[in-house]
C-alpha cells in the first residue's frame, strides 16, 4: 500500500501543524497592506520588514540542520512552532511598529527551521523507501493551506474581524 503512512500517528501528529502555520503564515503576508492600513504602518515599512523574515528563514534552516544532527529531527521537530507562536504572541502585546519585523522573522524562523527538521523528520520516521510518497503529500497538502488560508482570512475580515482576532484565533489554532 504506497499510502499506509496516512495511518500512523506521526504523520496525524506532524500534519496539523505544517499546514497551519502555512495557511496562517500566508494569509497574513497575503493582507500586509490592510494589516498596515489597520495597524498604520506604511507600504514602505511593510516591505522593508520581510529582510527579518529572510535572514531568520534562512538562519534558522541552517540552524535546524546543524541541531538536527545533533538531537534528532524527532525530538526538534516539536519545537517547530515556537517562533511563529512566540511572534504571535508579540504581535498581539505590543503595538510598537518594531513588533512587525518581529513577527515575521518569528514566521520566517519557523518555515526555515520546520522545512529542514520536517523532512529529516519524515526520513527518521519513515525511513527513504517510501520518503518521495510521504513528501509529495505534504507539499501538495501545504500548497492547499496556503491557498486557503487567504481565503478564510479574507471572508472574516470582509466580516469586519480585525488583525488582533485573527493572531489571537490564530495562537490557539498553532
Amino acid at each position: 500500500r504506497p499510502l499506509r503512512f496516512l495511518s500512523t500517528k506521526a504523520f496525524w501528529i506532524m500534519a496539523p501543524s505544517n499546514f497551519a502555520s502555512a495557511s496562517i503564515g500566508t494569509a497574513f503576508i497575503f493582507f500586509q497592506l490592510k494589516l498596515g492600513a489597520e495597524r498604520g504602518w506604511s507600504p514602505t515599512f511593510l516591505a522593508s520588514s520581510f529582510a527579518a523574515f529572510a535572514l531568520a528563514g534562512a538562519g534558522s534552516a541552517i540552524l535546524g540542520g546543524l541541531l538536527t544532527d545533533r538531537f534528532t529531527a524527532k525530538n526538534l521537530y516539536p519545537l517547530t512552532l515556537l517562533p511563529f507562536i512566540t511572534g504571535l504572541i508579540f504581535f498581539l502585546n505590543v503595538d510598537k511598529d518594531w513588533v512587525y519585523p518581529v513577527f515575521l522573522a518569528g514566521i520566517g524562523m519557523t518555515n526555515g527551521f520546520s522545512n529542514t527538521v520536517k523532512n529529516s523528520a519524515l526520513a527518521e520516521i519513515y525511513g527513504t523507501r517510501i520518503l518521495g510518497s510521504v513528501r509529495s503529500l505534504f507539499i501538495t497538502v501545504m500548497i492547499f493551506s496556503t491557498a486557503l488560508g487567504p481565503v478564510v482570512f479574507g471572508s472574516l475580515l470582509d466580516r469586519e474581524i480585525g488583525f488582533h482576532a485573527l493572531a489571537f484565533a490564530s495562537l490557539i489554532i498553532m
